[in-house]
């Protein structure tokens, strides 16, 4: 998975899952963190853009976009969990 900020009017964070497994994944759910540039915690985000309905398929990628506040903060992923 990487995280990457967006750096346009809009403050959000663009991310790519890939389903690395052998099984389908369902409702994927991700949670990152937002650091500042001296690397202190700046914010705690969800992703809002939430998969759900068709499983990621095993080799499949999910693109996914979602606030991050400020796209001068560096997000870093907290947590990822689906549903199997």
């Amino acid at each position: 998975m990487s995280l990457q900020p967006e750096k346009h009017k809009y403050k959000t964070v663009k991310g790519v899952v890939k389903n690395i497994s052998t099984h389908p994944l369902k409702s994927i759910f991700i949670t990152y963190n937002l650091y500042d540039g001296e690397r202190n915690l700046a914010g705690f985000a969800k992703a809002n853009d939430v998969r759900v309905g068709d499983p990621l398929k095993p080799g499949e990628t999910w693109d996914f976009t979602t606030e991050a506040f400020d796209y001068q903060l560096t997000p870093k992923l907290d947590t990822m969990k689906s549903n199997q």
